[in-house]
């Protein structure tokens, strides 16, 4: 693919002069913001970044063989031979995404895409979605906390959603592999920095607020601005959102939206909810009402906040169009959610879980949940990775 075809839709800097006329055909084989990845042929992006600064490396990306830069503005010691293969742009953050996505084909316009936001319960409810979409018989991918899996594949991901080069690349091996379906834990980080920019969402899903990331988002308010971003700034007119109403960020949400809303909760009666619920500590049951189709609920997640994921997840299948008979046959097989709530087995009498809860609020939600169903004493052992708030 040529530059021109590249960044036709990026918007120039002012204090520039666009594409240089040499650089318009020249061919791109790979696009990077990763100055270690750039190889002969590559389109490095220089991005600021908050422990580096990319436009300290545009230097050494030309001499590995890069054939453009983008970047904000030209370094004063590159040599002046070296400046005309930059091509200055009035903010790279946004230029890597939009790039990323016609470089790799739009991936997510022939994918159903649903992104999943909220401080706990993301990674849960990817796993029930999958599990409900496989039941369905439809091949899913996901792109999460956990990792990157689709059909024969599984891979780390350091982080719950990857940069925007690497999020579209996925997207595109994903839909190469035959996959229909994609759940994506969307982080505010991500939101804040753009990297899901190109992505076309066919639902979103709001789980819930509580303290986290403040030492990026310095205030509540802040953090749920980023979340509140993928309704607002990423979602067609028709595009369903599934909101957690029992979450009081989450009806706020949900009242501010003037595009369509599939409301859930356990307490009040909504679009899709819950009721007669018996929970304990070897999962729920009960009944879920998708508006008066009413059907039993069998699960082997424990916990209330694990009702809201099911009901978050039931909403995001019912949006999409799924019968609610094959959405609690999808809830019904999934036994387990590795690091969430996770129940061990082992031949001593005690009921062994591992969880990853890192917040004050997910911990204090879990001992609640297990203090209530413990049929004896409850022993906690927790660690604290730190660098999670102010």
């Amino acid at each position: 693919m040529i530059v021109a075809d590249l960044i036709n839709d990026v918007p120039m800097a002012k204090n520039g002069s666009g594409i240089p006329e040499r650089l318009k055909t020249a061919e791109i084989t790979s696009v990077t913001c990763d100055s270690r990845q750039v190889a002969s042929g590559s389109l490095f992006i220089a991005v600021t970044g908050h422990a580096a600064d990319g436009h300290s490396y545009i230097r050494q990306s030309l001499e590995k063989g890069a054939a453009a830069v983008i970047a904000e503005h030209i370094p004063c010691d590159l040599a002046a031979e070296d400046a005309k293969r930059i091509i200055l742009v009035t903010d790279s953050r946004k230029a890597t995404a939009a790039i990323a996505s016609t470089f790799y084909g739009h991936p997510s316009k022939e994918l159903t895409l649903v992104g999943i936001t909220g401080t706990n319960g993301k990674t849960t409810i990817t796993w029930i979605l999958e599990s409900i979409f496989k039941a369905a018989g439809q091949a899913v991918g996901v792109i999460g906390t956990v990792n990157i899996r689709y059909p024969g594949k599984t891979l780390d991901n350091p982080i719950t959603t990857p940069d925007a080069v690497s999020l579209q690349r996925t997207l595109s091996e994903m839909k190469a592999a035959g996959v229909s379906h994609v759940l994506m834990e969307v982080s505010s980080h991500s939101l804040d920095q753009f990297r899901v920019d190109g992505c076309e969402f066919d639902a979103a899903v709001f789980t819930n607020l509580s303290q986290d990331h403040l030492d990026y988002h310095n205030t509540m308010e802040e953090y749920f601005g980023s979340k509140q971003r993928l309704f607002t700034d990423y979602l067609g007119p028709k595009t369903p959102s599934v909101i957690n109403v029992d979450d009081g960020y989450g009806k706020r949400l949900a009242d501010t939206l003037e595009t369509p809303v599939i409301r859930v909760s356990h307490t009040e009666k909504t679009d899709i909810t819950a009721t007669g619920i018996k929970d304990d500590i070897t999962g729920l049951c009960g009944t879920l009402d998708f508006k008066g189709a009413r059907l039993q609920l069998n699960s082997a997640l424990t916990g209330r906040f694990n009702l809201e994921n099911i009901l978050c997840a039931a909403g995001a299948a019912f949006a999409l169009g799924l019968a609610p008979d094959e959405i609690v046959r999808g809830i019904d097989r999934l036994t387990r959610v590795p690091g969430r709530l996770e129940k061990l087995d082992t031949p001593l009498n005690r009921h062994i879980f591992v969880d990853y809860a890192h917040t004050p609020d997910a911990l204090a939600s879990i001992l609640r949940t297990l203090s209530g169903r413990a049929p004896a004493r409850l022993i906690t052992v927790f660690g604290c990775g730190g660098d999670r708030d102010k």
